[in-house]
């Protein structure tokens, strides 16, 4: 039933006041709260609205350091100061560019360009005025600072080289990830503009050197000054990466090479493998990627004919001349084509066909054993030897000693080397193999290719008589405070299939050549310690050609070419013979003859190694 009249009003009349009594006590409340916020807590408020923003800044991670194998340092970091704007919070740009360009004495125009360039950027966005500023500059700024809004310190950790260009192929140097590298599951959670390692063991070693980034937060006012700071994250260090390497004997070992224009060493311990000093000349100094390689500087290093940038020890192939008669050797006495006395008469050249193959000693050795040829080095000793073995049982057994495939050594780019076969020539060069090649294989020629480490690691395989190691250059890694990450365990990359039996008489004219009256390296005598090597010379030029370049060339470019022409001198050798500990491999670039380029190298370092490194003589 509808409501009379007046109780229909009355009802009507009673909500009306209901909802203007809530009307009322609502805006009641608003205004005593924006009584109590502009005026209680006005000038609170009026503080904070003045533009005052949090900013989220990432603190960088400080890369980790690389140690010797006893702890010496050879990469750490330092501080490195940017000095920033933020156009959005400068009211007067020219006015504060001014002024900065008097506080620290810089040209006002230069701080205008970088201005201009950046003028497409977002207005929040830092624009970079200085980079690398001096402990005086930093000074002179922070006692400036109220006089110079929108302007920002940014510090960075970047590496630094005590030992400057020392090992540089080894450590490597680091770069700006870019947007490919970024897709690769490895770099996943890195951002553009992070640095990484771009060669050597710090991109090898990359994850554990790298860190975590930490976050900071910074509230500014108007001004883009600083008003208080919150870190969200603490940025976690990179570990600690300690490397096989003895900083003094790798400083010694790339003194030795001073005078040489290029070449490469490597000193690794018989036993397990681990590099204890590696070089490769000519080097780079790692302090030119710091911040970016200018273009100039990368332009330099990629045109210089030495090739600074290739390591020489694990990249350089080179043929291995005498020493692979090692290899030749070995594969004769295992196989019984010769015993320790068979003897082949040296007349000064071997005929083979319709060539005729020369020794290095035009007058012969007469009749020589495999102990004398090595001792000796008789080419036309291993030119019998090549004939009656084969290009393929040659090539065989260099793979059985570790040469013709990559170490595995843990630096990237690594070349494996070439033992040629009758089956790579013809799938590779379209063609048949010939006799003569064999006979040039034999003595290291042709197209059999090694490098100075491959060498190195077939001296230690040799002196140890049982495996072959894989070569190592990581020792361990650490956390900051010392807590072990990992270790490193020697790896044998495969047991030596050769007899014992053979070994020892190839290690009999290995000590004969240094050791022995007629000993081709006999003139570098260790003075500690007794060593065993071979000698190696390599032609680079056949004779013909060598006249047809020298007729070529005019009197002014005699010099450069007769370089370029000289022979590659190789030696390689272990010490001591007793107990062998460490082999080493010297090659220097048309340095001549092994004997008299090399081999006195080699001594050198055997001399710092017992006297230095394993003993208190201070004479070497």
């Amino acid at each position: 039933m509808p409501l009379s009249g007046s109780k229909g009003h009355a009802i009507h009349k009673g909500r009306y006041v209901l909802y203007i009594s809530i009307i009322i006590v609502f805006f009641t409340i608003l205004g005593v709260r924006l009584w109590y916020m502009q005026i209680v807590k006005g000038n609170h408020y009026r503080h904070l609205s003045e533009n005052n923003r949090i900013r989220q800044r990432t603190i960088k991670a400080s890369r980790g350091l690389i140690f010797d194998r006893n702890g010496e340092i050879l990469v750490n970091n330092y501080p490195y100061f940017d000095l920033a704007v933020i156009p959005e919070n400068v009211p007067d740009v020219d006015d504060m560019l001014n002024t900065l360009s008097n506080v620290i004495e810089i040209d006002k125009d230069e701080l205008k360009n970088k201005m201009y360039h950046a003028r497409f950027k977002p207005a929040f966005k830092p624009v970079v005025l200085i980079e690398d500023l001096s402990r005086e500059q930093l000074s002179l700024i922070e006692a400036n600072k109220l006089n110079l809004p929108g302007i920002e310190i940014y510090v960075e950790s970047v590496r630094n080289y005590p030992y400057n260009d020392m090992a540089s192929h080894i450590i490597g140097y680091l770069s700006e990830i870019n947007a490919v590298k970024m897709k690769l599951k490895r770099y996943e959670g890195y951002k553009l503009g992070d640095l990484i390692g771009s060669v050597g063991v710090e991109k090898i070693y990359e994850s554990i050197l790298k860190g975590e980034d930490g976050l900071k937060e910074i509230e500014v006012d108007a001004f883009g000054r600083e008003l208080s700071s919150f870190t969200n994250t603490e940025a976690q260090p990179g570990g600690m990466l300690y490397l096989t390497l003895d900083a003094r004997l790798q400083k010694y070992v790339e003194s030795v090479l001073a005078d040489q224009k290029a070449g490469a060493i490597v000193v690794t311990d018989v036993n397990n493998g681990q590099i204890l000093a590696q070089y490769s000349k000519p080097n780079f100094d790692p302090s030119f990627f710091v911040k970016g390689i200018s273009s100039k500087n990368w332009k330099v290093l990629n045109e210089d004919p030495l090739h600074p940038l290739q390591n020489k020890a694990v990249a350089g192939q080179y043929s291995p001349g005498s020493v692979f008669k090692i290899v030749v050797a070995a594969a004769a006495l295992d196989e019984g084509f010769i015993k320790k006395d068979t003897e082949f008469n040296c007349p000064g050249s071997y005929r083979f066909g319709n060539s005729r193959f020369s020794c290095w000693r035009k007058s012969g050795h007469g009749k020589v054993n495999v102990v004398e040829a090595i001792e000796q080095s008789c080419d036309v000793f291993f030119y019998n030897l090549g004939a009656e073995l084969g290009i393929d049982l040659i090539s065989e057994y260099a793979r059985k000693m570790g040469l013709g495939r990559p170490t595995g050594i843990d630096l990237e780019n690594e070349k494996q080397g070439l033992m040629p076969t009758t089956e790579w020539k013809k799938r590779v060069l379209k063609s048949v193999w010939f006799g003569g090649e064999t006979i040039s294989s034999a003595i290291g020629q042709s197209y059999v290719l090694v490098t100075p480490l491959q060498t190195a690691m077939l001296l230690a395989t040799v002196a140890n008589g049982e495996y072959i190691s894989v070569p190592q250059l990581f020792l361990k890694a650490e956390e900051t405070d010392g807590t072990v990450i990992r270790k490193s365990v020697p790896v044998i990359r495969k047991k030596l299939r050769i007899s014992k039996e053979t070994m020892e008489i190839v290690r009999e004219g290995l000590f004969d050549v240094v050791n022995g009256e007629k000993g081709t390296a006999r003139g570098s005598k260790p003075k500690k310690v007794k060593a065993a090597g071979k000698t190696g010379t390599v032609q680079v030029f056949s004779e013909k050609m060598y006249a047809k370049k020298k007729k070529e060339t005019d009197e002014e470019k005699k010099k450069e070419l007769d370089y370029e022409l000289r022979d590659h001198a190789w030696f390689a050798c272990y010490a001591p013979v007793e107990k062998p500990e460490i082999a080493i491999a010297v090659i220097v670039e048309h340095g001549g003859h092994g004997a008299s380029a090399a081999a006195p190298l080699a001594k050198k370092i055997i001399n710092f190694y017992y006297s230095k490194i394993k003993g208190d003589d201070d004479s070497v």
